[in-house]
């Protein structure tokens, strides 16, 4: 009995905290996974794996996204080798964003051979496609990521 009570609070908290998350502000505009994949391609490259898991995608606004960046606490955890470490800073920004009001966005996972992030396509003058670095909250234009630690292989959304 008691488990079913803790196990009902937790699952009210959760639910509280999603609604006090703001939604994301702006008309999101959607796209289909072709469309998606057309832009992940020429930002990442013809040999980057994508593994698209929807058929349509909304796309947030840049403003929106960093106001959530903000908002968040990820990027508050102490990094610790093999145990917390950046897969799972990538991993647990994704969750955050796994709620009501943002989980319908073309937001995922992303891997180069030695390092993982998150990636984005946001609307900011035209649809463009960022990386999100976990750890710092920096979310800056795919192509303008520099080194083989941001050279992705993998993305999943």
């Amino acid at each position: 009995m008691l488990k079913e009570i803790k196990g009902s609070a937790l699952w009210l908290l959760f639910l509280l905290v999603a609604l006090l998350i703001p939604k994301p502000k702006g008309k999101k505009e959607v796209v289909d996974s072709n469309t998606l994949e057309k832009l992940l391609k020429d930002a990442l490259g013809n040999d980057c794996h994508l593994f698209l898991v929807d058929w349509k995608y909304k796309i947030p606004t840049y403003e929106s996204m960093w106001e959530f960046l903000r908002r968040d606490k990820t990027d508050l955890y102490k990094y610790i080798p093999e145990w917390l470490d950046c897969d799972d800073f990538s991993f647990r920004l994704m969750g955050q964003f796994s709620i009501p009001g943002w989980s319908d966005i073309a937001f995922g996972i992303a891997t180069s051979r030695s390092h993982a992030y998150n990636i984005v396509v946001a609307n900011n003058e035209g649809l463009k496609v960022y990386l999100i670095e976990p750890q710092t909250d920096k979310m800056q234009l795919a192509k303008e990521m520099r080194g083989d630690e941001y050279k992705t292989v993998f993305v999943m959304m």
